[in-house]
């Protein structure tokens, strides 16, 4: 499915906020409850539910967070941006099929999405604000 405005993307996009460093957490709600969207209608007790009660996620499944997804969408959208969600058509295959896979991927370029992602080689730049002591 191509998922292009912003009252669509914003439930991806918000999940791919809270569960940027545990994707796999997130995914696996994503395929419980259906979708995106339908993590946040389910609401913060039933993921309490499914992820346990120390864990910190549930607490941001809030219209706040739809809230800061949407502006992110608008402001990305200015900029000439994108947001491609996993559940995307365009999402690059090799990518999807990695256990870990991100909720979504920012996206910088004037290219079209196909011709970005196609099959031809490509190069990735992954990076840290942080660097740890193994990395230096």
């Amino acid at each position: 499915m191509k998922h292009g405005r912003i009252e669509e993307l914003a439930p991806w996009c918000a999940l791919n906020r809270i569960f940027g460093f545990a994707p796999k957490a997130g995914l696996g709600l994503i395929r419980e409850f259906g979708g995106a969207e339908e993590v946040f209608l389910a609401g913060s007790s039933e993921v309490a539910k499914r992820l346990g009660a120390r864990s910190p996620y549930p607490a941001q499944i809030s219209a706040a967070s739809i809230d800061w997804a949407a502006e992110e969408l608008r402001r990305l959208s200015e900029n000439g941006d994108r947001f491609l969600c996993i559940d995307d058509e365009r999402y690059p295959e090799l990518l999807k099929d990695c256990e870990d896979a991100p909720i979504g991927l920012y996206i910088r370029s004037d290219s079209n999405i196909s011709d970005i992602f196609g099959k031809r080689p490509m190069i990735s730049i992954v990076g840290t604000r942080r660097m740890t002591s193994y990395g230096r």
